[in-house]
């Protein structure tokens, strides 16, 4: 058996590094966890829960096999083995996910194993960082595909790191290309968002001419990934978000839709007006298209509703969105760096999700409606998912006692404390919102960690031993968070699956500094050795 370990060790240093020294990551991260199911003990059933879990529900109650268009795949088929086990499905999903974030330790650890040549310095704080940062521990808590799409990442990013790694020796390792393409996979294959990670992927590829090493099952394999994320997302959806970004660039001097354009007209010219506030005040025109035309002055957008359904709406959407666009293409893209840049501080997660009655606060109102409407389906849904009483489906005083245990003010007090004061640590640009003051995006000026960060990301693409790994990352990383926004409000959570490689670069400058630090004190002791050199 001691033999059996060593030959594993000596075959796999990386591997066994990277379990032992993410340790202190997991029990840390471990006992954050226990504090707050300790008192939060459900996962969090929001606004987009439903979507998901409604496979499994269809499934098993109605025996109908359908996946909302909105949502593919991988997420709510796991869902499904969850709502099969006794008791909560809420309850066994938030272990589960909680379960799922500390094992994604380990591909973290692995990835600085590989990549710094003072790992032993980083491998530690790096991974505590991220076992602790609130925002992921929160979506590990609530019904939704973040949890599952930030972990998949994680994992490609750590195969990717090993096998650049055995390429760099000339080995064309195919078992690491499909360990990494299955990763890869699971990530893109849960949310439509992950498409704006291809850019990135198509540099890195290309970067270390991966064409050497594939052949053609995986080239065919990565094509049959492209095709099936093609099929991902909801058309309308789509539409429908694309031009919640371009909506203060609609072209109201052209004739194309020009009846749809007159009834908007003046909040276009109020929002084109305040271009440089549009990340923080587009709630008006999300409104407006989500169904917000139903009410008010808006006769062209309702006949076109009544006339032409869904898909004449989302053609009109798509087309006054691509009209603006192609019209004004710098404006576009600045409100999707304004987005992506105000998005970036911690600080920007709304940490009062961690409140004791604040899941119920929002709970609350929407079950309201489903009692009021008596939606049997959804009431019924969501009665099975909190493995509540038919009899008892309609009582809130129910869900509140499963929700909010009685007697757990302490590990709430404490877990609160923790999440304000870890949040307040992420502050990398001037606070987008603060005191009253909107800032614009050139008045969101980088602290001198968000320079750091910079500098790191920098430094990641223009030092050899990071370019193939980190460097590449980090240009997936950011080219995610720009295009993502292209399409998504201001929201900390699509920026969230940034934060792996970016929360590595954090570590470059130092790493560096370290590496040159002997090559220093060496000159200074022999300077004449230096000099005739």
């Amino acid at each position: 058996m001691k033999d059996r370990i060593k030959r594993l060790i000596s075959r796999h240093p990386a591997v066994m590094d990277a379990l032992i020294w993410a340790l202190p990551a997991i029990l840390i991260g471990l006992a954050l966890r226990v504090i707050f199911l300790a008192y939060h003990p459900l996962a969090y059933w929001g606004s987009d829960s439903e979507s998901y879990f409604s496979f499994a529900y269809r499934l098993l109650h109605e025996g109908i096999l359908s996946i909302p268009e909105k949502r593919r795949y991988v997420y709510p088929l796991l869902l499904l083995p969850v709502s099969v086990l006794p008791g909560s499905v809420l309850g066994w999903l938030a272990i589960f996910q909680h379960a799922m974030g500390l094992l994604t330790l380990l591909p973290l650890a692995y990835a600085i194993r590989k990549i710094f040549a003072a790992w032993k310095c980083w491998i530690v704080p790096l991974t505590v960082i991220y076992a602790g940062m609130p925002i992921v521990l929160w979506y590990e808590h609530e019904l939704l595909g973040e949890a599952f799409f930030f972990a998949t990442l994680i994992w490609a990013f750590a195969a990717w790191v090993a096998w650049v790694s055995r390429i760099e020796r000339k080995d064309p390792a195919p078992d690491v290309w499909w360990i990494f393409l299955a990763c890869l996979a699971l990530c893109v294959l849960t949310k439509p968002a992950a498409r704006f990670f291809w850019p990135g992927l198509v540099i890195g590829i290309v970067y270390v001419r991966a064409w050497r090493f594939l052949r053609w099952p995986q080239w065919t394999g990565l094509g049959a990934l492209i095709v099936a994320m093609l099929t991902m997302g909801d058309g309308k959806q789509a539409a429908r978000l694309l031009y919640s970004s371009a909506f203060p660039l609609t072209v109201l001097e052209s004739s194309r839709h020009a009846d749809l354009k007159a009834d908007v007209a003046a909040l276009v010219r109020a929002n084109r007006a305040r271009l440089d506030y549009y990340y923080y005040e587009d709630n008006d025109a999300k409104n407006l298209l989500r169904r917000g035309y139903r009410t008010g002055n808006y006769p062209a957008w309702q006949a076109l509703e009544k006339n032409g359904g869904d898909k004449g709406l989302s053609r009109a959407m798509r087309d006054l969105a691509l009209e603006a666009i192609f019209a004004y293409p710098v404006e576009f893209i600045y409100i999707g760096v304004q987005r992506a840049v105000s998005s970036i501080n911690w600080t920007i997660f709304k940490i009062r999700r961690y409140e004791q009655g604040d899941y119920m606060k929002n709970f609350g109102p929407d079950f309201a409606d489903r009692v009021e409407d008596k939606d049997a389906k959804k009431l019924g849904m969501i009665a099975s998912v909190f493995d509540v009483e038919p009899g008892q489906a309609s009582s809130l005083a129910e869900y509140q006692r499963r929700v909010e245990p009685a007697g757990r003010e302490v590990p709430a007090k404490w877990m609160n404390q923790y999440v304000a004061w870890a949040t307040s640590l992420g502050v990398f640009v001037a606070e987008p919102f603060e005191n009253g003051f909107r800032r614009t995006l050139w008045q969101m000026t980088p602290t001198l960690l968000g320079w750091f960060l910079v500098a790191g990301c920098l430094l990641a693409l223009a030092l050899p031993q990071f370019r193939a790994t980190l460097g590449v990352w980090v240009i997936l990383a950011v080219g995610y968070a720009l295009t993502v926004y292209l399409v998504g409000s201001s929201n900390p959570r699509f920026f969230a699956a940034a934060w792996p490689p970016l929360l590595l670069a954090l570590a470059v400058p130092l790493d560096v500094a370290l590496q040159l630090a002997p090559r220093v004190f060496r000159r200074r002791a022999s300077p004449e050795k230096y000099r005739a050199g």
